[in-house]
C-alpha cells in the first residue's frame, strides 16, 4: 500500500508544480505583498546542471542523513504551507521498484493495469532537477529566489517504454527570500542557463503581483529610462545612455522630410527624429542566470545576469519575420 500511495504521489504533484495554482499565499511568496515589490511570478523549470549533478547529490546526502526532504511539494499549493520533513526510511527507497498504473484508451476507458519501475541512482537517467523559482522585480532590480527544489527521476513502464520523470522529493527548502549564500568554500557553481521567456506567457496561475496591469518589461523601463539599469546594444556590444533607447533600434528605415527656403525652393532633406521607444514593442525575453549550490545551507541560488529584449525590426524591405536582440539589460 505504501508503494502505491508513493506513485500517486509522484505524478500529480509534478505537474502542479509547472503550473501552479494561487489561490492562497503561502509561506514563499506572501512576501510578494511588500509594497516595494513591484511584479512577481513563479517561473517553474526543469533543469539539467551541467557543471554538477546536483540530483544525484541531493540522493546521495540524503541517504547519508546530511540533508532533509519531504514528498514532492506544489508551488503556491496548500502544501506549502505544511511543510513536514521526513525520515530516510519514509521516503521510498526505488531501486528497481515496480507497480502498477491504470492505463487508459483514447476514450478515457481504463483498459488494463501496466507495470512501472523506478531507477533512482542511474547517473545516467538522473539528470533533471525541477527548480521552484519566484521571479521579482524589487525598486528596479530584477531578482530571483528559490524557495526549495525537486530530485527526478525517470517513469519507465515494465515494458520498457518511458513515461516522463517525476519528483522524488523536495529538498534545499529557503524559507527566507533575502537569504545571502554562505561561505564560497561551499558553494558550487552548477550551470548557466538561458530561458526564453514570452511576455504572454505568464498566466494567472504562475503571476504573483502585476501593478498597474505591467508585464516585466513594462515594469522595468522606467529604471532604464532613467539610467538605473546598465543597457547594452547586443548588435555592437555597446553601453547605451537612456537618450539613445529610442524607435531608432527597431526601425532602421530612412526617412526623410524636405526642408524649403522661405521662396519656396529645396534646400536640403532632413532625417526625422526617432520617437521614444514603448516597451510594448518587445515581444519576448531571454533570461540568462547562473546557479549555485550552498553545501553547507542545503541550498539553491540564481544571479540574474542578463534580460536580452528582443523585437521585430522595420528595415528597408519591411518588418522583419523573426524577433531579434535589441537591447540587453544587466543586473
Amino acid at each position: 500500500m505504501k508503494k502505491l500511495l508513493f506513485l500517486f504521489i509522484i505524478l500529480p504533484v509534478t505537474a502542479s508544480a509547472q503550473s501552479p495554482t494561487q489561490q492562497t499565499p503561502t509561506q514563499f511568496d506572501r512576501f510578494i505583498n511588500k509594497p516595494e515589490i513591484e511584479w512577481a511570478a513563479y517561473i517553474n523549470d526543469t533543469i539539467r546542471f551541467d557543471k554538477l549533478k546536483l540530483n544525484t547529490w541531493l540522493l546521495q546526502r540524503l541517504d547519508r542523513n546530511e540533508i532533509k526532504a519531504t514528498f514532492p511539494v506544489g508551488s503556491g499549493s496548500p502544501q506549502a504551507n505544511q511543510i513536514r520533513y521526513l525520515t530516510k526510511n519514509e521516503i521510498d527507497r526505488v531501486d528497481g521498484q515496480t507497480d502498477t498504473i491504470s492505463v487508459t484508451d483514447s476514450s478515457g476507458k481504463r483498459s488494463r493495469q501496466a507495470g512501472i519501475s523506478f531507477t533512482r541512482f542511474n547517473k545516467a537517467l538522473n539528470t533533471l532537477t525541477d527548480v521552484i523559482q519566484i521571479l521579482y522585480v524589487e525598486k528596479g532590480l530584477l531578482k530571483s529566489y528559490i524557495p526549495w527544489v525537486a530530485t527526478m527521476i525517470p517513469v519507465i513502464t515494465s515494458t520498457g517504454y518511458y513515461l516522463g520523470d517525476g519528483d522524488l522529493f523536495s529538498s534545499c527548502f529557503n524559507f527566507n527570500y533575502i537569504t545571502a549564500s554562505g561561505s564560497r568554500d561551499n558553494t558550487f557553481f552548477l550551470s548557466r542557463t538561458r530561458r526564453n521567456l514570452r511576455l504572454d506567457s505568464f498566466d494567472v496561475k504562475s503571476k504573483l503581483k502585476e501593478l498597474y496591469g505591467r508585464n516585466l518589461v513594462q515594469t522595468l523601463w522606467p529604471y532604464v529610462l532613467r539610467n538605473r539599469i546598465r543597457v547594452f546594444s547586443p548588435e555592437k556590444n555597446r553601453l547605451l545612455k537612456a537618450a539613445e533607447i529610442n524607435s531608432s533600434l527597431v526601425n532602421e528605415t530612412e526617412v526623410s522630410i524636405p526642408v524649403y527656403d522661405l521662396e519656396g525652393n529645396l534646400v536640403k532633406n532632413q532625417k526625422v527624429v526617432h520617437g521614444e521607444l514603448s516597451p510594448d514593442v518587445f515581444t519576448k525575453v531571454e533570461l540568462i542566470q547562473d546557479w549555485y549550490y550552498d553545501k553547507t545551507l542545503n541550498m539553491v541560488f540564481a544571479i540574474n545576469k542578463q534580460l536580452v529584449l528582443f523585437a521585430k525590426k522595420w528595415i528597408q524591405t519591411g518588418e522583419t519575420q523573426e524577433a531579434s536582440p535589441v537591447l540587453t539589460l544587466t543586473f
